[in-house]
């Protein structure tokens, strides 16, 4: 089941090292040139002006950009890298 996430917050998961203002930043940056996952975002409620995103939403963002939480073995290696970004194409 899904929660809703605050913008910065999930900004922070994908970008754990940045600042919350950079993470925020890169987040949207990520949602303005992916334009499928800005328009469901969009007839979904999401303005760039909302403070939080939906479980929807959120379920949009986890299926075009990748679910930050699923963690992936690279091949050649043994151990766990986190994923960053599988934007569709």
């Amino acid at each position: 089941e899904q929660k809703c996430y605050s913008k910065q917050e999930l900004a922070l998961e994908y970008f754990p090292d940045a600042t919350p203002e950079v993470a925020s930043a890169h987040l949207r940056r990520w949602i303005n040139r992916c334009k499928p996952l800005h328009d469901a975002l969009v007839k979904s409620g999401y303005t760039k002006w909302s403070k939080e995103f939906s479980p929807i939403q959120v379920a949009y963002i986890f299926d075009y950009l990748g679910d930050h939480r699923k963690k992936i073995i690279l091949p050649g290696s043994s151990s766990e890298k986190d994923v960053k970004i599988s934007e569709k194409t």
